[in-house]
């Protein structure tokens, strides 16, 4: 019998599938665009958490959804891009630390 687990999934967590999935593409691309994304270590690099900010309301009082991935620089905005222009939604914000 087949189970659609994303029909009983969270938003957060089916979000939080998606970032791990395209955290496993940049494997496949060249050491040039790899080091274009930041410090990672590329071993443990996974999203550990979405959250919705409703006290950080950006724009039409949506709150903010904050996506944080562990076992990249802070400073990584590579990959903070690299993920929402996968993503195709450039209204998350991404959250790096080691």
């Amino acid at each position: 019998m087949f189970v659609d687990r994303t029909a009983s999934e969270s938003p957060a967590v089916a979000l939080q599938s998606r970032i791990n999935a395209i955290l496993d593409q940049p494997a496949a691309e060249p050491d040039d665009v790899r080091v274009r994304l930041g410090a990672i270590h590329w071993g443990d690099l996974g999203c550990t958490g979405v959250e919705v900010r409703a006290l950080l309301l950006i724009r039409d009082d949506q709150p903010q959804i904050v996506a944080t991935i562990e076992k990249a620089s802070p400073d990584a905005t590579g990959l903070h891009d690299y993920v929402r222009v996968k993503l195709g939604r450039f209204d998350i914000v991404i959250e790096t630390e080691w």
